[in-house]
C-alpha cells in the first residue's frame, strides 16, 4: 500500500515546498516591487473609508495574484511526480 501512495506524498511534498518558497519569496518582496504606491502615499497622504476600501482591495489583489502563482508553480513541479 506504501509504494502505491509513494507518488503522491513525494507531489504533495514538492508541491508544498514550492508553494511555500514562492510565496514567502513574493510576499516578503512585496516592499521592494510596491515603490511606486509607497511614494504616492507619502505625495498624498490617504484619507476617508474610500481610499481604506482601495487600498484593502488593491492589497488582497495582490496576495491574489502572488498565492494564484505559487499554486501554479507547485502544480508544475509535482506533477511529474505523479504520472
Amino acid at each position: 500500500m506504501t509504494e502505491t501512495l509513494m507518488p503522491l506524498f513525494t507531489a504533495f511534498a514538492w508541491f508544498s515546498l514550492t508553494f511555500v518558497i514562492v510565496a514567502g519569496v513574493g510576499i516578503l518582496s512585496m516592499p521592494l516591487v510596491l515603490g511606486k504606491a509607497q511614494a504616492a502615499l507619502r505625495a498624498q497622504p490617504p484619507h476617508g473609508p474610500a481610499w481604506a476600501h482601495r487600498v484593502w482591495y488593491e492589497r488582497r489583489r495582490v496576495y491574489g495574484v502572488i498565492f494564484a502563482v505559487a499554486t501554479v508553480a507547485g502544480l508544475l513541479v509535482a506533477l511529474p511526480h505523479l504520472f
